[in-house]
C-alpha cells in the first residue's frame, strides 16, 4: 500500500508516538502512519481543528474511543493510545495494512464475500 509522504506543516510527533507518512484524509481529520516507542507500526488519527473546537464533537469522540476501548480489537484495529482531552485530539490505533473499506468498495460493485460485513 502506498503512503503520502508528510506534507511541510503536518506534526513530526503525537503523543509519544513519531509520524512516518499520511495514510489519508476525511471529515474527521487526517490519519498518519506512526511508530509507537516501542518501535510497533500505529495508525494515528488527528481531529481537524474546527471540530476539535466544537465541545459536542469533543464529547463524542471521546464517548467513540471508550466504546473502541471495550470492543477491546474484536474485527477492529486496537486503541494503542488516545488524548480526546488536548488542543488537536487524537487516537492511535495499531496498524493493518491494506486498502480502506471505501477503495474496496470503490474498486468493485459490491463488497466481496468474507472480504465486508452485509451492509444493510
Amino acid at each position: 500500500m502506498k503512503h503520502d509522504p508528510l506534507l511541510s506543516d503536518d506534526p513530526r510527533e503525537v503523543g509519544r508516538h513519531l509520524l512516518t507518512a499520511r495514510l489519508g484524509e476525511g471529515g474527521m481529520g487526517t490519519v498518519y502512519l506512526g511508530l509507537s516507542p516501542g518501535r510497533r507500526r500505529v495508525a494515528v488519527k488527528v481531529v481537524r481543528a474546527d471540530l476539535a473546537a466544537d465541545p459536542g464533537f469533543r464529547k463524542r469522540f471521546a464517548r467513540e474511543i471508550d466504546s473502541m476501548r471495550r470492543v477491546g480489537g474484536f474485527h477492529t484495529a486496537q486503541v494503542v493510545d488516545a488524548s480526546p482531552e488536548e488542543e488537536r485530539p487524537w487516537l492511535v490505533t495499531e496498524y493493518i495494512p491494506g486498502p480502506s473499506l471505501h477503495t474496496v468498495h470503490r474498486s468493485t460493485d459490491h463488497c466481496p464475500p468474507g472480504r465486508c460485513a452485509p451492509w444493510r
